[in-house]
């Protein structure tokens, strides 16, 4: 909003247009503004996600531990007036210009759909026996792949209809369900092999945030479909990362070495997510250094603070030089990734 104020200011000082279009033009925009409407933190939007949320795990966990009372046919029955009645508010919200709460009912209704296909499965008689719907988040199993491959493709039914950022919140968790549940299928029956399925989780998890680099990429608009994605890739591939080469002789050090990659990545594509990762993983190897390799030495807890300071400096260094230096750097990107950077900074800033 300030760039947009301060580009107005300038024009109406060159001439382009006069004072008087200035005080018609700035109410306009601020108007588009309304913080209501934007996924900023404040306290109203903070009403809406903890409303919806509060609305999504009560019906994953209530009907999912109901569904004897009930039955399959109920449960299905219950999951389709459920999903009616979230579409109903969703259209009343988005014709009251409310996008936030209606893509949390878009959000609402996606996480309907595994309930549905459960309870479908049931009625049908092709569930397994032993199985409850509240294990859905809790265990992996292969026979969770009919729910999830259903809400996926719900989801980008849903995503393509109603184009609300929040919708990719339950499709990044599904893509993460799958991803463990596909590994106990490749296995079959007998006992996990861990080391297969930090593998699948590490591959999903690259997939996944290659998927939201490309959204990024692709997508000129000002709503952030990308974030669900960047945090459920992120999940994955460090869980799995971590799990493979922590006990490795170098593991440590690679992992250390990823989370550097993963926050100078996070810098340049403007992504918190990426930093917030990165800095994780290199914590942990700091951690490492300090309580097992250099637990007793006093020079470590000296080197570290120099490192500190130097880090300071160099943040110095960047703050004055960084404007130069970025700009070097987009003239040598693709123009899709510039066009992002410069998008993205834009949004920062504002």
């Amino acid at each position: 909003m300030q760039r947009v104020k301060s580009g107005l200011e300038q024009a109406t000082s060159d001439g382009v247009i006069t004072a008087d279009q200035l005080e018609q033009l700035l109410p306009y925009f601020i108007g588009q503004e309304d913080d209501t409407q934007t996924a900023k933190f404040n306290f109203t939007n903070l009403l809406y996600y903890f409303g919806g949320l509060l609305a999504i795990s009560s019906m994953s966990i209530f009907m999912g531990t109901s569904w004897a009372l009930f039955g399959g046919l109920g449960v299905l029955l219950l999951s389709l007036v459920y999903g009616f009645a979230g579409l109903t508010l969703l259209h009343v919200f988005r014709a009251r210009d409310l996008p936030i709460p209606a893509g949390i009912m878009a959000a609402f209704v996606l996480t309907l759909v595994p309930l549905a296909i459960f309870g479908a499965q049931k009625w049908l008689g092709f569930w397994p026996e032993g199985s409850q719907y509240q294990d859905f988040h809790r265990y992996i199993r292969w026979h969770w792949l009919i729910m999830e491959l259903g809400t996926l493709a719900a989801g980008a039914l849903m995503i393509w209809r109603y184009r609300y950022p929040f919708i990719m919140m339950p499709i990044a968790v599904t893509l993460w369900y799958l991803s463990m549940d596909l590994t106990a299928l490749i296995i079959g029956s007998g006992s996990i092999d861990w080391g297969l399925a930090d593998t699948v989780s590490l591959c999903t998890g690259l997939i996944t945030l290659l998927i939201a680099l490309w959204i990024d990429l692709r997508t000129r608009s000002s709503q952030d479909y990308a974030f669900w994605l960047y945090l459920a890739g992120s999940l994955a591939f460090w869980g799995g990362f971590g799990s493979l080469v922590w006990g490795m002789d170098l593991g440590k050090l690679l992992f250390g070495g990823a989370g550097l990659i993963s926050m100078g990545l996070g810098a340049l594509l403007v992504r918190r997510t990426l930093v917030v990762f990165g800095a994780i993983a290199v914590t942990s190897f700091l951690s490492y250094l300090a309580f097992e390799v250099f637990a007793s030495s006093w020079l470590f807890p000296m080197a570290l603070t120099g490192l500190g300071v130097l880090i300071i400096y160099v943040g110095i260094w960047w703050s004055k030089n960084s404007a130069r230096l970025t700009d070097q750097l987009h003239r040598r990107l693709p123009a899709e990734l510039r066009d992002l950077l410069e998008n993205r900074q834009s949004s920062i800033d504002d």
